[in-house]
C-alpha cells in the first residue's frame, strides 16, 4: 500500500511539527493534533500556540485533512516570520540604541576632561596644546561642539601674541 501522507506534509513547508494522531474504533473517528513549530523559538509568542485538532472519519480525514489544515498553517508560518523578522529587528534596534548611549557617554565624558582643562584659566597658555588636541577631537565627534568652539576660541585668545604690528 503507497500512501503520500508524508510527501504531502512535506509540501506544506519547512517547519518543525508535532503530530499526534488517535484512533477511536468504537466511534470510528481518527483524531490528529497537528502543531507546527518555528525551527528557532526566537519569540516566546510562539510556544503559546496550540495544538489544531481534527476529528473526523478515516475517509474524511484522507479527503480533507491537508486541505483543512492549508490555511492554518499558511497562516502559522506567517506569524513564524513575521515573529523571527521581529526579532531580529528589535535587536538590531537595542544594538543600535546601545551604540548611541555609548556614544553620547563617551562625548560627555570628553566634554567633561575638556572643561576639567579650561577651568583653571591660569593654565591655559601652559595646557593650550592639551586643551586644543582634546578640542579637536571632541570636534571630531561632534563639529557642532559648543564647548570645544569655545575651548579653542580660549587658546586664541590666551596665546596670541600681542604688540608684534
Amino acid at each position: 500500500m503507497t500512501t503520500n501522507f508524508f510527501s504531502q506534509l512535506a509540501l506544506l513547508g519547512k517547519f518543525n511539527t508535532t503530530l499526534a494522531i488517535t484512533r477511536d474504533d468504537a466511534n470510528g473517528l481518527i483524531t490528529v493534533s497537528f502543531l507546527p513549530k518555528p525551527y528557532n523559538q526566537v519569540d516566546n509568542a510562539t510556544k503559546l500556540l496550540k495544538p489544531l485538532n481534527l476529528t473526523a472519519s478515516a475517509d474524511e480525514m484522507d479527503s480533507l485533512f491537508f486541505d483543512t489544515i492549508k490555511t492554518p498553517v499558511e497562516d502559522t508560518v506567517t506569524f513564524f516570520n513575521n515573529a523571527e523578522s521581529y526579532m531580529e529587528q528589535k535587536t538590531k534596534a537595542e544594538k543600535q540604541a546601545q551604540m548611541e548611549k555609548d556614544r553620547t557617554e563617551k562625548l560627555k565624558k570628553a566634554e567633561k576632561e575638556l572643561k576639567d582643562l579650561i577651568a583653571d584659566t591660569s593654565k591655559i597658555k601652559e595646557n593650550a596644546k592639551k586643551i586644543t588636541a582634546k578640542a579637536i577631537a571632541l570636534k571630531g565627534k561632534d563639529i557642532d561642539n559648543k564647548i570645544a568652539q569655545d575651548a579653542i576660541a580660549l587658546v586664541h585668545k590666551n596665546t596670541r601674541q600681542e604688540g608684534l604690528f
